[in-house]
């Protein structure tokens, strides 16, 4: 598997979210915290690409994501939330586990690049079940990036 731009720093695991717009906005909030741009500027191009179609798998997991001028490089950020929250997932299910992958502008072959790699370990069930049950950010990241 490709090495993802993934940092402890920027997984948030079992928080409190309301809503998916509140899920949206805080992750909107870690990327900016690893990239320098605007939280604002970020969720607004996740909300527009979520417009567009919902970005969740089912199984309770969704991959936000986005391509924004001004970035400099690739970077992912994890929300995984107490409880289950609405997102139009195609199974009906709320989601837990938000995987949001941010890149430049003109990064589309990263950006699917990253976007398969990440999908690919969500449809193990038992990766799924191991990343809800993660303790840590260190081990949700072994667990995510292991081959």
């Amino acid at each position: 598997m490709r090495r993802l731009p993934l940092v402890p720093e920027s997984i948030r695991l079992d928080v409190d979210v309301p809503d998916s717009g509140a899920a949206l906005a805080l992750i909107a909030r870690s990327l900016s915290r690893i990239c320098g741009e605007e939280a604002s500027r970020i969720e607004s191009v996740l909300r527009g690409r979520e417009s567009q179609g919902s970005t969740a798998l089912g199984y309770g997991v969704a991959i936000p994501h986005a391509r924004l001028d001004g970035v400099s490089g690739s970077i992912i950020a994890v929300l995984r939330t107490k409880c289950p929250i609405p997102f139009g997932a195609p199974d009906g299910d709320g989601v837990r586990l938000f995987i949001a992958v941010l890149v430049p502008a003109s990064a589309m072959a990263d950006h699917l690049e990253i976007l398969s790699a990440v999908a690919a370990r969500l449809s193990d069930d038992k990766t799924r079940e191991d990343l809800f049950a993660a303790a840590d950010p260190q081990t949700f990241i072994r667990i995510l990036t292991q081959p």
